[in-house]
């Protein structure tokens, strides 16, 4: 999934949620790894702000249609879990919906 050929329906291939350093009873982010029909990978990031909205619906195996996410460069030497330069970082503009029909 490169950053100039994006695709909208992705499947969530891992999801895995990040602890709070602080509390360990709230989460800091969820991490994701998607891929979209032609096996291209990239890595998603939910913010904590933002979890309520996608945790329930968020779920491994699953695919989705994702619309107004935002593009984040990657920072150099943080948690990568694909080698693209840039992640898919859902905020609150963002919507996610189920799709059946991926293939």
């Amino acid at each position: 999934m490169a950053a100039g050929h994006l695709h909208n329906e992705a499947s969530c291939y891992q999801l895995c949620t990040l602890d709070s350093y602080y509390n360990k009873n709230e989460l800091f982010s969820v991490e994701l790894i998607l891929m979209d029909k032609e096996g291209n990978k990239i890595q998603g990031y939910v913010h904590k702000a933002y979890i309520y909205k996608f945790k329930k619906l968020l779920k491994e195996g699953e695919t989705f249609i994702f619309k107004s996410p935002n593009l984040a460069k990657m920072q150099e030497g943080r948690f990568q879990l694909t080698n693209q330069l840039q992640k898919l970082a859902l905020n609150l503009d963002s919507t996610v919906t189920p799709c059946d029909d991926f293939c």
